[in-house]
Parts: structure tokens; C-alpha cells; sequence
């Protein structure tokens, strides 16, 4: 397996271009000094790349830096001619023949003398011939997975399969420390030039070698000190400064705490034509086909993670020197391409950014990119490499297919099952026109998303052939079938529905059917259908009278009490629309929403009108004052308002500070509830329980959905939210059917009361909404024996009528995903993701999401600007409907059509430079079997940066830190140490919150979320937001501190001190260890100081009594037999800085 650079990447024509190009943009390249012979011929030092390399084994030995390099040779092959060119290539090549070891704290290698190259055949011609290739590819796998030992060597090795007389397959393995992508080609020309002169019984054709690789290591070494290459890395310095740490496409799989190098391939073609236009433009813009291919990948991780600065990694060859072209050897450099694609540039625009970064890279290629690396220090972290995670890779010339004497040999390729990256795309030109792989890392994606990701690619390059003056953001990407699926299919949603009926028709065809049953209870109180009719008629003429017609606002703040349900009935009745104001709220917020709403009358009750001063309202006491409302007549009124008209207006929060007044109509109010009525088969025999404020519009169809079947609601007396007494009254009215929150019905279950399963054991459907649903504090019940219930997860805004998606959580989809999406859109109702240009997010890519369909409400009443930027004309003929709502929510398409919710697009959480979701966090936490309860917010310390010079700089800053807030279950408690480390284990570093405070319970908003302003502020005793210096305590501790000192050439150094946030980096390291292996008198796997990073923990490590500390050798040793463990696996990744 190989992703660097063939000789053609950067051949004499190549180069020649590339010349006149910089030349052109006024930088002269001029050759450096020459690699001579190294005056000490028992010299063999290690490239910068060699040593990350070598840095890499030792601390995980296996297979993840084999070179798969296998040859089908077809013809009549001359066995012992051909065993005769692999060794004169060994021969003259002295790194095949190299060795790695530790000299004085550095790595060193070995040259052992030239010996031959054994070549083992396995004749496969006994098996049946359909057979063969298939086996063949099996023994090559296991051929090139098998690890190399870089202390005793060889590492290569070669074997010979025969599957026919004249056609065979040699597999070659070497380890990548001694060959990259250039060399193949140089082992291919001298294997074929060898093999044509021993099978006619000639002399090797080839001329001496005028330096060998170490010659380059030497010469390199001291390049990196010259003033050139000086200049070279401030370059890079100042490109890089600022970039993204990580460049995160849309993954399959939650990206794992540790990369664990795991891939696949999925190939891709760009057709001959398409190539030759691709040609084409490159050419009318001075642009190389890489830079044109480049650029359209660019602008695809642009399209897939909406971010606009990308950094992507690219081999170059980095043979810009005669004497190195014939060499093999690990010469490859990598160049990091950082372009900038901001402002919605056209793609001809990003042809051109594009350009420039890629010939100031080619300008500065001489400076090693591991030698950047370790300049850099870029933050350690397990779970993806530094400084870029997707490599792009062209070649621009097919593999070459070589003759040699009566034989041809051409290369084999075989996918491993590996990837070094996120994402590599490997491109070459072929006959066929453009060729190529996507490697990438099964932990993170599967072959699906890869498979969409190579169309839209793909389908880039024809929209940009067909237009390059398109806007990279609205360049059509998705395809047809793809829109179709997305717009038509997956918005299946029409079903009839009463749409020419307002509510309070349909209320009262059901009194005419259910006049006795049993309506609405409250405590004690009660009233039937007749009942409840009667006064809402009462109190609807009596509105009529006082000029109250259809849209016409009518404020309602009252408890939770029979008259409530009079007051919302009596209201629609006489044709207004209700403004339900909670009287728990301040008096200075309702005299607001009475304002605002310009709510002609105020119901109320005795006690809270007094709190509501300064309005202009008509104040109507349902208790005080009805009376005068009962001189009216208990009859229907006639008919007032249409379905086009509101039904009420929900105050909701604003980002000025001032709630806002959205206004939905009853068309849309009447869609929502015959959907709940219809899809849940709600009946007479069902009863709901009113578990949420009235001011809620999560509320609403809970309220009116059993009255139109005949069946019952119950509403529980007034006074503060009591789980326990909404699971007493589901117990005493085998209540059916709830519809609250998640945070409102976590404590139904958990008042600790033995029986709590069993009191909601009636229970038939729980429409849970308004935040994420926590199915882990759900499962207790879910799995019980008393559990009858469905759990469905309802999405949607007030501005479209509560519910526009939900998701039915069953058996056998409950584990489908590790969260709950919000599902799919509701009867009636049209769902469509896109990005900030209104372009069709494909699946898996985020954006925002827009709600179409007869939900849509009417706006904001009082801010039509905000209304017109809210509210926005449909560019999409397959979906019905003037209007969309742009709900400000980031979602993305799932793979089977249903949507994931993942946050708020204006409260994006972002911790220094990654984005991330609070609620993926808050969901990990939350599967601790200790906590019940979890939310993590991002906290802005106000606090100055806390500064030690002799630590080397800041080491407490006031940049934002995530805080989790957490609620142990009854009787549980745990330190904070395993909090983090629980959270370590399965979270990438930047996403481990910096303080933990634990609470008793969390206060809950008059909706019943979450009042995450009621969390108490961090301060300095619940946790440092970074560590100070701590002295050491213990002579071990004392020890391994003036080790690290040394090494760091720092005054001090704190047992709570990273050694890698001091600066510390791989090499440094390996000295490190050597010197604490001294210090125990044993021997130490070096994983470990990877795995124990400050002092105080490895101090503590080494003094725990165990096995471990009778053999270490043997733990050692056992470790390595172990690959693909948690604790060395996860290391991997920040040991190549």
C-alpha cells in the first residue's frame, strides 16, 4: 500500500512546468548543494522521516508502515535470472539491507553485508484454476500484514507464487522506512533491466550508484540548519499559523478516542472526456491537472463540513537533486496545502487560490515535514493525526507495464485493509482517462458514505466543466435520484385531513357523540362533555359581545384548573385566537407579552391579576367574574373564522432578549392533532395527563387530542411541577398517554418509590419533546415488566406548529443509532436540509433545516422584517407551498431517510478551533452507570492567563472551557479523576470537559427543560481551568522531574505537567525513557509514558503493586502480542508528531 509520489508526479516535464510557474510568480529555484559521499562511511543516520518512522514502530511494532509492493509477471519466467536481479538490487542498494537501533539516545541504522534475498515458492497450479487469483490475494494480505522487527532486520521479504507455467505473482514486502512511491519505479527499472541482461548471460547494465540513502540522511541533517531552509520554515510557520487542528467531513461512526489505522478502498474512474475538458480548463487558468483535481476536492470538503479553511496534505517526491533520482529509499516529503476558500468564491477563483498555495509549497518544499512537526508542536490528540487528516494524491501517468526479455511485469495491487488518514484520495491517469482509490478509515466511515462521497466528487467535476463561474456553494452536487429521494420520497406525508373545520368544530361534533363522558378533571372537580361545552359557549358569547372577532388576540393566564380548558375552548368559540401566558412568570414578561400581543382581554383568575400592571387589557376573572358570564346562553354560537385564521400566538425566546409572538393558524393546529389522533389510534378508552406549562406549545395538542376522540384529560392542581403526583395520577386514572419533555418525565421514573414502573404501567404512548431524548435513563423502565408504553421523539418549532418530524422508538430500532433522531415529518408536512445558499445538503452532511407544509405558521406578529428573513419563498417545485420556515436547527439526512438533529446553528459550540456538540458529550457521560442526569455548556472564564516563566508560558488562559454539570443516581457517587477518565476512554481530548460540578438535581424551566441559567457559575474550588505548578512530593516524583527538566531544558517542572504541552516531542522521548528505565532498573514499554503523561500519574503508575512491576520485560512483550489494545492503540496517532 502506498499513497507517495511516482517519478512522473514530478518528471522532467513536471518540473520543467512547475519552474516556469514560480518563475512566473518571481521565485527562483535554484539547486542547493550537492550530497556527497559522508566523510564516515560507518556513519548511517536517519532522515527525519526515517526517524518518525522508526519512532512509530517502537512504540507500536506491526504492519501500519508496510509497503505492499507486488508484481504479476506473466511470460516464461527464468527462475534463478530473476533471484539473481532481486539480489544485485539488495546489493546495491544498502538501505534494503539496513538494521535500526538505539546509539547514545539516537536512532541509528545498520548495514548488514549483502547476502542474497530469499524467495520461497508456492506453487498454486494444484488448485482449481477459478480459484487461484482468489488465493493468491489472500497469501498477499497476510504477506504484506506481517510485521517487520527494525532491530534485527531484514525488513523486506519476497516470496513466489506460481498460478500458472508462464504466470506468477511475487509479493514484496518492505517496511515503508526504506521505500516510498519513487522508488518502486526505480526497482522496477533496474528489476527489468537486471532480469534482460542474466537471462541472455550478460553482466549487470546499470552503473554504480554515486551515493547511497544515508549519504542524503547525512546531508539533510545538515540542510535543516542552513539559512534556506531557515527561511523555508518560517514559511510554513506563517502558512500555518491559526489553521484547523481538525478537518472533520460528516463520519458514519462517532470519530473513536483512538485511531486504530483500520480501512478500505473504494475505487473511482473519471471518464477519458472528462479528463480531456478537465485538461483543458487547467490549461486556460495555468494550472497543473493536480491543482485542478485538487481544488475540486477542496471545494467538496468545503460543501461537506461548511468550513471554508482547508488544509489538506500531498506527497511530493522531493528528488529535486540527480543524485538522488536512482536512489530507493523513504525520500518522500509531504507538503501541507492550506487554501482559503472563503467569501463563496467562484471555482475559477478557487483554481486560482489553489494555484497560489500550491506553488508557495513547491517554492518551500526542501523543509521535511516531520521536521515541521516537531517546530510546530501542534496539540497531541489520539484520535487523528496533526495538522491535517486527509491526504490528496495524483499521479499523473499510469503505472508503468514493463517487458524484460519473454516476460511481462506489471504491478498487483491488493487493499490491506489499512488507512493512515481520515480520507486519502489516490488518483492516476490511465488509459481509461483518470483512475484512482479513496482509502479510508473504517472506524469512521462506512462503504456507503464513501461510495455517496465518490458521486458528489464526481458530479463536482461535470457542474464545474459545465460552468467553472458557478459559486462553489451552489455548484449542483446531489443528483437527480438523490433530489427525488430527499424532496419527494422521503416527504411522503399527505393524508387527509378535516381541513376545512377550525377546532372548535371538531369539538363539538365530538359532545354531540360523547355528551356525558367524563371531559376534563381537576382534583376533585370535574366536568363531562355537555359540561365543559356549556360554559365554553357561555364564555364565547360573552367575548362576542365584547367585540372580539376572528384573529382577534385574547391573553389567558390562569393555574391549571378546570377553567382553563373553559377559558382556550370559550376563546376559539368566539372566534379569537388564545395568547397563553404562564402566571409563574415575571410580572414584567407579561406585561410585556400583553403589550406586544395587543391582547384585547386578559382571562385570569382572582390573585393573579393583581401582578400584572400598566396594560391596556380588559381583565376577565374566571372565578371572580363569572357571573356575568353565566347570563349567557349555553348554546353553540354561530360559526366565526375559517381555518385560515390563528388559533393562537406562543411567546418564544428572542435573541434580543424580548420573547417573540408567533402566530399559527388552525388549518395547520387541526393537521397536528388529527396526525396525533390518527397515527397513535387515540380512542375514548384513552386519557392524557397534562404534564407541561400552559405557555408551552409542546402543551397544545395534548390538550385537545383526547377531547376530540371522547376521551379524557387530566390536569393536575396547581402548585410546582410534582413528578410524583403526575405519576399518582397515572396510576389513579390508568392514564394512557403523556406528552411533556424528557426532562419533565425522567423524575416520573426515578422518585425513588420502588413502585414508580408500575404507577405508569397504563401508559400507551410518551410523546417526549423540546430537547434530546436520554434513552439510557429511559431504559430501566423500557426494559421492565410494567413497561407498555412507546417513547416517541417529537421535533419541531412553535413558529410551525409544535410538531413537524417524529420518531418512533420500538424494540427494534432502539439501539439502530447511539442517539434518537427526530425522525420524519408529520402528516401533511414537508422537511428539506440545505446550506446557507439554499443548496440541497446530500445525506450526512449538515445544515440547516427548513419545514414546508400547511404546519407553517403565520410569522412573527409584531416584527415583519424578522418574519421575512424567517419565513422564506420555496425554491423547491417538488414541494407544495409559497413559504418555508428556516428553523436556525443543524441536521443532517440519515441513510434510511430519517433526520438527525444536532444543535442550534447560531450557538454552535467551538473549544480551541474544533466544533463540537454538547449533546454527544452530555449523551456519553450520561451511559456511566453512576449518572443519571448530565449537561455540559461552554463557560467563558474571565480569569487572566496565569503565566510561569520557567514552565515556559501560559498555562491557564481565558478562552471558553466545557463544563459538565451531573446528578449521581440514588446512592451512587465517584470521583472526578474517573469522570474524566471514563470520558477519556471514549472522547477525543479536545471534548473532555475542563470542570466538573456535580448538583443534586437540575432546576427545569416553566416548560420543562432544562434551566441551564439556573447552574451554578464555575469558580475556582470546583476546578483549576488548567494546571499551575504543583512541586514534587515524592523522591520518585523528584526524580522523574529533573529527567524531564533535562530533557526540556526547562528550570522546573510540575508533577502535573504534560510533557508534551512543556514541548516535549517523540525523540525527546525515546531519551526520556531511556533514562527512567535507568532510574527503575527495568524495563519500561514506552507506550506507557504516553499513556501516564505528567509526573504525578507515572509516578503513581510505577508504584502500584502488581504483576507488572515483578517482570516488566514480560509485560512488555505481552503487550506487543496484544496489537490493537486500547492503551497502545490510541497513541499512535500524536507519537508521529
Amino acid at each position: 500500500m502506498n499513497n507517495d509520489s511516482h517519478p512522473t508526479e514530478d518528471s522532467k516535464g513536471k518540473l520543467e512546468l512547475l519552474d516556469f510557474l514560480l518563475q512566473n510568480e518571481g521565485v527562483n529555484v535554484t539547486e542547493e548543494s550537492s550530497i556527497r559521499r559522508r566523510d564516515n562511511p560507518d556513519d548511517y543516520p536517519l532522515s527525519f522521516s526515517q526517524k518518525r518512522l522508526w519512532f512509530l514502530d517502537q512504540f507500536e511494532p506491526g504492519s501500519h508502515y508496510n509497503d505492499f509492493f507486488h508484481l504479476r509477471i506473466q511470460g516464461p519466467l527464468n527462475v534463478p535470472a530473476f533471484q539473481k536481479s532481486l539480489d544485485e538490487i539488495v546489493r546495491r542498494h544498502e538501505v534494503l539491507r539496513s538494521s535500526f537501533n538505539v546509539s547514545e539516545g539516537e536512532p541509528v541504522q545498520k548495514i548488514a553485508p549483502p547476502n542474497g534475498m530469499e524467495l520461497p515458492m508456492i506453487d498454486l497450479t494444484s488448485l482449481p484454476g477459478t480459484v487461484r487469483l482468489e488465493e493468491a490475494t489472500r497469501l498477499a494480505v497476510e504477506h504484506g500484514l506481517a510485521p517487520f522487527d527494525l532491530r534485527s532486520g531484514p525488513i523486506m521479504r519476497a516470496k513466489l507464487l506460481r498460478i500458472a507455467a508462464e504466470d506468477h505473482l511475487l509479493l514484496f514486502t518492505l517496511h515503508h522506512i526504506v521505500m516510498d512511491g519513487w522508488s518502486r519505479s526505480v526497482f522496477l527499472s533496474e528489476l527489468s533491466r537486471l532480469y534482460q541482461a542474466f537471462a541472455s548471460g550478460q553482466l549487470s547494465p546499470l552503473p554504480p550508484l554515486p551515493i547511497q540513502y544515508a549519504d542524503f540522511a547525512v546531508w539533510q541533517a545538515r540542510q535543516v540548519k542552513e539559512e534556506a531552509l531557515l527561511k523555508q520554515l518560517n514559511f510554513w510557520k506563517e502558512q500555518l499559523a491559526g489553521a484547523p487542528a481538525l478537518l472533520e467531513l460528516p463520519a458514519t461512526f462517532p470519530r473513536p478516542a483512538v485511531q486504530s489505522f483500520k480501512g478500505a478502498r473504494h475505487p473511482i474512474r473519471i471518464q477519458n472526456q472528462t479528463t480531456e475538458a478537465l485538461k483543458a480548463l487547467s490549461r486556460k487558468e495555468g494550472c497543473t491537472l493536480f491543482m485542478t483535481l485538487l481544488a475540486v476536492f477542496q471545494t467538496l470538503v468545503l460543501r461537506y463540513t461548511g468550513q471554508t479553511d482547508i488544509v489538506v496534505g500531498s506527497p511530493i517526491a522531493n528528488r529535486n537533486r540527480m543524485e538522488t533520482e536512482q536512489l530507493i529509499g523513504y525520500f518522500v516529503n509531504t507538503l501541507v496545502l492550506r487554501t482559503n476558500l472563503s467569501g463563496n468564491p467562484t471555482f475559477r477563483e478557487v483554481m486560482l487560490r489553489v494555484r497560489e498555495v500550491s506553488l508557495a509549497a513547491y517554492a518551500n518544499q526542501d523543509m521535511p515535514y516531520d521536521k515541521l512537526v516537531e517546530e510546530l508542536r501542534p496539540k497531541r490528540d489520539q484520535s487523528y493525526n496533526p495538522i491535517f487528516q486527509m491526504m490528496f494524491v495524483y499521479q499523473n501517468a499510469p503505472a508503468p507495464h514493463l517487458r524484460a526479455a519473454d516476460i511481462s511485469i506489471s504491478t498487483f495491487e491488493v487493499d490491506c485493509g489499512m488507512a493512515k488518514f481520515d480520507l486519502t484520495f489516490n488518483l492516476a491517469e490511465s488509459a481509461e482517462g483518470i483512475d484512482g482509490w479513496i482509502e479510508f478509515a473504517t472506524g469512521l466511515f462506512d462503504e456507503t458514505t464513501i461510495c455517496r462521497l465518490a458521486g458528489h466528487y464526481l458530479a463536482l467535476v461535470e457542474t464545474i466543466l459545465h460552468d467553472p463561474d458557478q459559486r462553489v456553494l451552489v455548484l449542483p452536487m446531489v443528483t437527480g435520484e438523490e433530489r427525488r429521494r430527499m424532496l419527494v420520497d422521503w416527504n411522503e406525508s399527505g393524508v387527509p385531513y378535516p381541513q376545512d373545520k377550525c377546532l372548535q368544530e371538531l369539538f363539538e361534533e365530538q359532545v354531540s357523540n360523547s355528551s356525558e363522558a367524563i371531559a376534563v378533571v381537576c382534583g376533585e372537580e370535574q366536568l363531562n362533555y355537555r359540561e365543559l361545552n356549556s360554559r365554553a359557549n357561555q364564555l364565547a358569547h360573552y367575548l362576542r359581545e365584547s367585540g372580539i372577532r376572528p384573529n382577534d388576540l385574547v391573553g389567558i393566564s390562569v393555574e391549571r384548573s378546570i377553567e382553563m380548558m373553559v377559558g382556550l375552548l370559550g376563546i376559539l368559540k368566539a372566534g379569537g385566537a388564545y395568547v397563553p401566558m404562564d402566571p409563574a412568570y415575571p410580572a414584567e414578561r407579561l406585561a410585556f407579552m400583553l403589550a406586544d400581543s395587543k391582547a384585547r382581554i386578559l382571562l385570569t383568575q382572582n390573585g393573579i391579576a393583581d401582578k400584572i400592571t400598566g396594560m391596556s387589557a380588559r381583565i376577565l376573572r374566571l372565578d371572580g367574574d363569572w357571573e356575568d358570564v353565566a347570563k349567557h346562553s349555553t348554546e353553540n354560537p354561530v360559526k366565526a373564522g375559517t381555518p385560515e385564521d390563528l388559533i393562537y400566538v406562543i411567546f418564544t425566546s428572542g435573541s434580543t432578549g424580548r420573547p417573540k409572538a408567533a402566530g399559527v393558524y388552525h388549518r395547520g393546529f387541526v393537521n397536528l392533532v388529527s396526525w396525533l389522533m390518527t397515527e397513535f389510534d387515540l380512542s375514548a378508552a384513552d386519557s392524557a395527563v397534562m404534564a407541561s406549562s400552559l405557555s408551552f406549545d409542546l402543551t397544545q395538542k395534548g390538550l385537545f387530542a383526547p377531547l376530540l376522540r371522547g376521551g379524557t384529560l387530566h390536569i393536575p392542581p396547581p402548585g410546582p411541577y410534582d413528578p410524583g403526583l403526575i405519576a399518582s395520577i397515572i396510576r389513579e386514572k390508568k392514564a394512557t398517554f403523556v406528552n411533556c419533555t424528557p426532562s419533565a418525565f425522567y423524575p416520573v421514573l426515578e422518585t425513588g418509590d420502588p413502585k414508580a414502573f408500575e404507577k405508569v404501567s397504563s401508559l400507551r404512548y410518551v410523546l417526549l419533546g423540546g430537547e434530546p431524548i436520554s434513552l439510557q435513563r429511559l431504559t430501566p423502565w423500557l426494559d421492565s415488566e410494567h413497561c407498555r408504553a412507546e417513547i416517541d421523539n417529537t421535533y419541531g418549532p412553535t413558529e410551525c406548529t409544535d410538531v413537524s418530524a417524529f420518531y418512533r422508538v420500538r424494540k427494534e430500532n432502539r439501539y439502530l443509532y447511539s442517539f434518537v433522531p427526530i425522525g420524519r415529518p408529520v402528516y401533511n408536512t414537508k422537511l428539506v436540509i440545505v446550506n446557507s445558499e439554499m443548496e440541497i445538503c446530500p445525506v450526512g452532511v449538515s445544515g440547516e433545516l427548513l419545514i414546508g407544509g400547511v404546519g407553517v405558521g403565520a410569522g412573527y406578529l409584531t416584527d415583519a422584517a424578522l418574519t421575512a428573513s424567517k419565513f422564506v419563498p420555496n425554491p423547491f417545485p417538488e414541494i407544495p407551498g409559497a413559504r418555508l420556515y428556516k428553523t436556525g436547527d443543524l441536521a443532517r439526512y440519515l441513510p434510511d431517510g430519517n433526520i438527525d438533529y444536532l444543535g442550534r446553528i447560531d450557538h454552535q459550540v467551538k473549544v480551541r478551533g474544533f466544533r463540537i456538540e454538547l449533546s454527544e458529550i452530555e449523551s456519553i457521560l450520561s451511559t456511566h452507570p453512576a449518572i443519571r442526569e448530565v449537561v455540559v455548556i461552554l463557560h467563558k472564564s474571565e480569569r487572566a492567563p496565569i503565566t510561569d516563566a520557567a514552565q515556559g508560558g501560559n498555562f491557564a488562559t481565558p478562552e471558553p472551557v466545557l463544563v459538565a454539570y451531573y446528578a449521581f443516581k440514588t446512592g451512587a457517587s465517584l470521583e472526578i479523576a474517573e469522570i474524566r477518565r471514563y470520558l477519556m476512554e471514549k472522547l477525543p481530548d479536545y471534548m473532555v470537559p475542563s470542570i466538573f460540578i456535580s448538583v443534586e438535581k437540575f432546576s427545569l424551566s416553566p416548560n420543562g427543560k432544562v434551566d441551564r441559567k439556573a447552574l451554578p457559575a464555575p469558580e475556582r474550588n470546583h476546578a483549576e481551568l488548567t494546571p499551575s505548578y504543583a512541586p514534587p512530593r515524592t523522591e520518585t516524583e523528584r526524580q522523574i522531574a529533573e529527567i524531564w527538566a533535562k530533557a526540556l531544558r526547562l528550570e522546573r517542572v510540575g508533577v502535573n505537567d504534560s510533557f508534551f504541552e512543556l514541548g516535549g516531542h517523540s525523540l525527546l522521548m525515546v531519551q526520556v525513557h531511556a533514562k527512567i528505565c535507568q532510574l527503575i532498573k527495568a524495563s519500561l514499554p514506552i507506550a506507557k509514558l504516553f499513556q501516564y503523561p505528567t509526573i504525578s500519574s507515572l509516578a503513581n503508575h510505577l508504584a502500584q503493586p502488581s504483576a507488572e512491576s515483578g517482570s516488566l520485560q514480560r509485560v512488555r512483550d505481552r503487550a506487543r502480542l496484544q496489537k490493537g489494545a486500547l492503551t497502545r492503540q490510541r497513541q499512535i496517532k500524536e507519537i508521529a508528531l
